[in-house]
């Protein structure tokens, strides 16, 4: 802690370029900078925000502030705010960090828990703080949802694991780094004299995407990173650098007509493996069974109140309540068009899509499902009207690009239909997705419940 005039303080870095809460290299490099320590973070304990677009924003250990300014195009938590709400942006995080040895520090001296009682904080706020964590490390130690990353010991663990691991003795290992530690995952980057390796691990709600990735990479060599292994007592794999560029940094359109084409190619020829697919892991999401669960997931009224920023109201929460027998509706008639069920990849932002050459690799599978194949193009075709404002019938464009793959199935008007009818109950899809399967193996449901409101938001705005 370091001592200040009107008492101690958590110590604060303030990072520049830390693109999202959840990346913690450059977190980890900073603490190392200012204080002397070798340090790797566990999790993030919390994320404050403010509705301005132009905001004070702190990745901290605790504390003050700098100013920032978030990039053109920035936004929190997908590609935009629902709709009548302020873009929020973090602007503080505590992060729960672990010290590889307890030393001397350039600045700041180490703590004993015992003698925390006996401390003047400068802030009564990181007392609160402190507290939590104590409190938190000992309630949810047993918690069969509580991921292997947030415990001490666990990155040493790992770290020795990859240094000895079979399938990388032919690689020269240099170094391995914390890039990633949220819920969801932990990524580190094995830097080696022949390129870098990636290590990703996973809770357990989806340890699907390994089994599926390797399967995808089996069949779509060049769409998909190439697995060196799969760990399935850690729920991990190591991958390979793949290289590439993310499609949210390209500016060429063909990219994004090879993004939408490359997927509907992976989806139809995949659709003989949807069962082998829900075999593996894969959430079920078929139509049928979003009908069959609805009611029971929309009746309880706590979880529709999740998310802390943009929490459904009320008054809002009974509007969903009185779409339902309109929605169940609007998916018979999406079934009555007899499109097959398809592999739905869940979360496929321009964010998950690395350009490379002329084709597309498709990353982060965890949020799969098998349910109608059209669900995943609604964020990337607006994520390509956000990049692309001067082209005004993008949209249509790559509906009808990726729709081509499909003719076999149904005629190209009717397909039209389905699709269109489909954009209005994806995010019916996507939120049962998270109220299902997602928030319910999280012990750390923060990090992810802001996007159950999103997509109820979404549901409201198109019936």
């Amino acid at each position: 802690m370091i001592k200040e005039a009107k008492g101690w303080t958590l110590p604060c870095v303030r990072p520049e370029e830390q693109e999202s809460w959840q990346e913690v290299e450059i977190l980890n490099r900073l603490v190392y900078k200012e204080f002397g320590i070798s340090a790797i973070t566990l999790r993030c304990m919390d994320i404050s925000y403010t509705s301005h677009t132009q905001s004070e924003r702190v990745r901290d250990s605790n504390g003050k502030r700098s100013r920032w300014v978030p990039p053109a195009g920035g936004h929190w938590a997908g590609e935009e705010a629902p709709k009548g709400h302020t873009l929020s942006v973090a602007i503080r995080g505590v992060y729960a960090m672990q010290a590889s040895s307890i030393g001397s520090s350039k600045r700041g001296e180490w703590i004993r828990i015992h003698n925390l009682s006996g401390l003047k904080l400068a802030s009564q706020e990181h007392g609160i703080i402190l507290k939590r964590w104590f409190a938190w490390a000992a309630q949810h130690r047993e918690s069969a949802l509580r991921v292997p990353w947030f415990e001490d010991g666990w990155y040493k663990e790992r770290e020795a694991w990859i240094q000895k691991e079979p399938s990388l003795k032919a690689w020269a290992i240099v170094g391995i780094t914390q890039l990633r530690a949220w819920q969801r995952s932990a990524i580190l980057r094995i830097s080696t004299r022949s390129g870098d390796l990636y290590y990703k691990e996973v809770p357990k709600v989806f340890s699907h995407e390994l089994y599926l990735s390797r399967e995808l990479q089996r069949l779509f060599p060049e769409n998909v990173p190439s697995i060196i292994k799969l760990d399935s007592e850690r729920c991990a794999i190591l991958m390979s650098d793949v290289g590439g560029v993310s499609l949210s940094r390209v500016s060429d359109v063909r990219h994004w007509e090879t993004a939408v084409c490359l997927l509907a190619d992976i989806q139809v020829r995949t659709l003989t493996l949807s069962q082998h697919f829900l075999d593996l892991g894969c959430f079920d999401q078929r139509l049928e069974n979003i009908l069959r669960c609805m009611d029971s997931i929309f009746s309880d009224t706590s979880a529709l109140k999740a998310g802390r920023i943009w929490a459904l109201s009320e008054r809002e929460i009974e509007r969903v309540h009185s779409c339902l027998p309109k929605l169940k509706l609007l998916c018979l008639e999406l079934q009555n068009y007899k499109l097959p069920s398809a592999l739905e990849h869940g979360d496929l932002w321009p964010t998950n899509i690395l350009i490379k050459g002329e084709t597309c690799i498709y990353l982060d599978w965890s949020d799969s499902s098998i349910s109608h194949p059209f669900f995943s193009v609604p964020v990337l075709l607006q994520a390509a009207a956000n990049s692309f404002p001067q082209l005004r019938n993008l949209g249509e464009h790559l509906r009808n690009l990726y729709l081509e793959a499909w003719t076999d199935y149904a005629p190209m008007d009717c397909l039209i239909k389905a699709f269109e009818l489909s954009q209005r109950l994806a995010p019916l899809h996507h939120c049962m997705l998270y109220l299902q399967h997602l928030l319910p193996g999280m012990v750390v449901k923060w990090e992810m419940e802001n996007m159950v409101p999103y997509y109820l938001r979404k549901v409201l705005e198109q019936i």
